[in-house]
């Protein structure tokens, strides 16, 4: 009761703490809690203001640091997507998902191994693209699992198999992926 509570509680935290220290300059995110927003951001270096570029420049230069893995996919998503600060530039996205990636990370190997499908910031290759998405999928990534289902289901870039799709989905589904959820249902109505 109380100490599974207390561990929850202590996950909870972790992870706010986690994901607030690496947001990018000029983002934060809030917590609703009994109605009243409370906001949340990275503390606030003492020191003169600065704008947004000198602020990204700022995070830029620290996401550099080999272990800052959660900022490196932070700069590959904003790279990637494109924001009102950031030009969308696939190469740029290419070599930050790259050093997360180094590290096995999740999101960046899935986000390389989309990119080296479709030809995003490098050449295509789909033989790439397969071993990067099996490599998240395995890591238990689960848009990964859901990606590697949709390619063994169309049989694009492997070999058709549609029992080991419903199993990549199914996996996926287990982690609340609703993309994974939509096409295992797909799968057993057919």
């Amino acid at each position: 009761g109380e100490d599974r509570v207390r561990e929850a509680t202590f996950e909870v935290g972790r992870e706010l703490e986690k994901r607030v220290r690496d947001l990018p300059p000029g983002m934060s995110l809030s917590l609703n809690v009994g109605g009243e927003e409370l906001p949340l951001g990275p503390p606030r270096a003492p020191g003169p203001p600065c704008g947004d570029r000198e602020a990204m420049e700022s995070y830029r230069t620290v996401a550099r640091t080999p272990l800052e893995i959660g900022r490196q996919v932070w700069m590959g998503r904003m790279a990637f997507e494109g924001t009102d600060d950031v030009t969308r530039d696939y190469r740029e996205a290419r070599r930050w998902f790259e050093l997360a990636a180094r590290w096995g990370h999740g999101e960046a190997l899935s986000m390389l191994g989309l990119m080296a499908l479709h030809g995003l910031g490098g050449r295509r290759d789909a033989g790439k693209a397969v071993e990067l998405c099996r490599q998240a999928a395995e890591r238990g990534y689960a848009r990964a699992e859901t990606g590697m289902g949709r390619l063994c289901w169309d049989g694009e870039a492997v070999p058709e198999d549609r029992a080991a799709a419903m199993e990549w989905w199914r996996r996926a589904a287990r982690q609340k992926d609703a993309e994974a959820q939509l096409w295992l249902g797909h799968a057993l109505i057919l």
